[in-house]
């Protein structure tokens, strides 16, 4: 493995660049040491730059039993773009795609505030850490490393810079630290929001908001998966990440092992058809791929499910030698527990640290965790925690540990962990666990853990998920769109607009706008409503050469998650047929005059539910928006759904003769 180039030079450069001015004018007119004041906070920069470059410039990698690689040895530029854009790239009316080789000042410095937020495993993380690098190279801005994970009510963003950039020698008032960065050409890097506590979310989004408030003349950028709370940060601009291409993922492959001999015999196993149609989805996730490297060389078979990759994954860490080791190494598990047993207490650890949202535990923290596993769920193992925690970080690496703290190597594994636990361990409490997520506040937080789940015991899941989904979407078609009250509108239009609306807090229609207003006008409606929700914009056309129409769309996160979900998985559940874009830019010349922006509701009254143009305003919907439930799929499956329930109910077969 290469070094990492110095980073003193950048970072002398940067601080005479961006820090030393801002103290020197600070420091005008003030009856204190100045000097010496200003040769410390420098020095201390100084300090905390070279320390954050050279912990950004080291990746761990599951692959290699959680090892450090350089960053840029293994880093494939990862590409920015609205959802929109990213499903159609040929596209010319929409905005540039963003490939992030560099650290793209002018990128930032356009938008201010950027929201990255995509799934699990497609390399948020590992985005923040390269913009961070290249950043301190580029001398651009001063960038500020933030691990929302670490904040809470009580430490706040400030108390976090003073202790990053405080020694035990001396204090710098944290006031000076907030004067500071008013001044501006600071970059702030806000890692993981979904990494937040529930219980904190509240307090340290708060935080956010007022920090950015007080210092607005900085650069703000925040990772997440998606989640309802997100859309608190209506102001910034939201972009996700492109899947990698194939090449991509064969690129990134041959990295693991500079073109070795496991990278080539992957490559020319996926560039099979019959492989590549099986795992395509999964070429387009980072982790994923890192994974498949992992369990190719464990198995020298490439698995076909999500959930069969954690599976080998872990079998790979506990059972095959190290990676890094030549030769047969294995390393000695101190607990004592075989593979199934061990796989037990972290299918519990990953439960419990699913329910209290800790994503990070201080060693005295996660001691009492599994001490309270191994008196209340594994009295029959006979293991001491001490050795179990060793056992996590060293001969079954899932978990990273940094001073006194200890983390998942990666939440998806958390998340294929706690799956298994309500699949082999909850017994009855397993209908419970599933409705309780599906009703959660802020379902999409479990997004990965249902997919996973899906995978792992989708019988279970039709018969709780899909049927309330099921339940609550024929609720909706009961009560709107009501046929009574359109009387000279078909059955099937009706239905059809009930699917489309169905999971949508509200839906607006709006006309003669640029992107930039209708996002302002999306915005506002947000307010008006008073509800926490995340405007979605669909498609566009533009009419006449100047008129703008869209939809934007607010989501319940409930319905949106499983919606997601089951188009992920081309679940025949979700319609996602769309309207070709000449016959809706025609049929949008029928309706456009005199509409201006529009709620799409149910009111009979309203020009866009007039039977003259109920079909041309469907057929625009179709257009626009991603997805909807398939209406006359969704009744065969509910009675479908429904008689297995009854049969399983009435079945005694399985105990005759016993």
């Amino acid at each position: 493995m290469s070094l990492p180039p110095l980073p003193t030079g950048f970072v002398n450069l940067m601080v005479d660049t961006f820090i030393r001015p801002k103290v020197e004018q600070f420091n005008k007119g003030r009856e204190v040491k100045k000097a010496l004041e200003q040769h410390y906070f420098n020095s201390k920069f100084e300090e905390y730059l070279n320390r954050i470059y050279k912990k950004c410039s080291y990746v761990h990698i599951i692959t290699f039993q959680n090892q450090q690689k350089l960053l840029k040895d293994i880093y494939v530029p990862l590409t920015l773009g609205r959802a929109n854009q990213l499903e159609n790239e040929n596209d010319s009316k929409k905005e540039e795609i963003l490939v992030v080789d560099s650290y793209k000042h002018d990128f930032i410095s356009k938008y201010k505030k950027i929201l990255i937020t995509d799934t699990a495993g497609m390399g948020k993380s590992t985005l923040i850490k390269f913009l961070l690098l290249s950043c301190i190279e580029e001398n651009k801005a001063t960038p500020i490393l933030i691990e929302l994970r670490k904040l809470s009510g009580e430490k706040t963003i400030l108390n976090f810079l003073y202790e990053e950039i405080n020694s035990l020698d001396q204090k710098i008032d944290q006031n000076f630290i907030l004067e500071l960065i008013k001044q501006g050409d600071f970059l702030f890097l806000f890692d993981g929001y979904d990494e937040i506590r529930e219980s904190e979310k509240e307090k340290v989004t708060a935080q956010i908001k007022d920090f950015i408030n007080k210092a607005g003349n900085n650069y703000f950028v925040i990772t997440s998966r998606p989640e309802l709370s997100i859309s608190s940060f209506l102001d910034f601009q939201k972009f996700i990440i492109k899947p990698l291409s194939k090449e991509e993922a064969v690129l990134l492959l041959s990295k693991y092992d500079n073109n070795g001999d496991i990278s080539k015999q992957i490559i020319n196993e996926i560039n099979k058809q019959e492989i590549e149609q099986n795992i395509s989805e999964f070429l387009k996730n980072p982790l994923l791929v890192s994974l498949l490297y992992r369990v190719y060389e464990y198995k020298h078979k490439i698995p076909l499910r999500e959930n069969t990759f954690y599976r080998q994954v872990y079998d790979s860490l506990f059972e095959c030698h190290d990676l890094t080791k030549d030769g047969p190494f294995k390393r000695e598990k101190l607990s004592g527990l075989d593979i199934e047993d061990f796989h037990q207490v972290l299918r519990i650890l990953a439960f419990l640290t699913t329910k209290t949202e800790e994503v990070e535990l201080s060693k005295d923290k996660i001691l009492k965790i599994i001490l309270y596993i191994s008196e209340k769920y594994c009295s029959n193992l006979e293991f001491k925690p001490s050795n179990f925690l060793k056992d996590l970080t060293l001969a079954v690496p899932l978990f990273i540990e940094e001073g006194n703290y200890y983390r998942w190597s990666h939440k998806s594994l958390r998340d294929y962990f706690a799956a298994q636990y309500i699949y082999q361990d909850s017994k009855d409490k397993q209908k419970d666990i599933l409705t309780a997520m599906y009703k959660s506040a802020n379902v999409s937080r479990y997004y990965h853990l249902l997919s996973l789940y899906y995978d792992i015991d989708y019988k279970s899941f039709e018969k709780v998920i899909i049927y309330q989904f099921l339940n609550d979407f024929f609720k909706f078609c009961e009560n709107s769109y009501v046929p009574q009250n359109y009387k000279n509108i078909s059955e099937d239009s009706l239905n059809l607009r009930k699917s489309i609306c169905f999971g949508t807090n509200q839906m607006f229609f709006i006309s003669g706008r640029s992107f930039g207003q209708m996002r302002i006008f999306a915005e506002q409606a947000v307010l008006e409503t008073g509800r926490s929700a995340d405007p979605i914009f669909g498609d566009y056309l533009v009419i006449g050469g100047d008129c703008f129409v869209s939809i934007a769309s607010l989501y319940d996160d409930r319905y949106k998650t499983v919606l997601d979900l089951l188009k992920y998985k081309k679940h025949l559940l979700v319609s996602n047929e769309k309207i070709p874009e000449d016959v809706a830019e025609n049929d949008c010349n029928i309706f456009i005059e005199g509409l201006d922006s529009n709620f799409i509701m149910d009111d009979p009254k309203l020009l866009i539910n007039n039977p003259s143009i109920f079909d041309v305003v469907n057929e625009f919907l179709q257009f626009s928006i991603q997805y909807y439930v398939n209406y006359h799929y969704a009744i065969n499956l509910k009675k479908d759904i429904e008689a297995k329930i009854k049969y399983e109910s009435e079945d005694t077969s399985i105990i005759d003769g016993l």
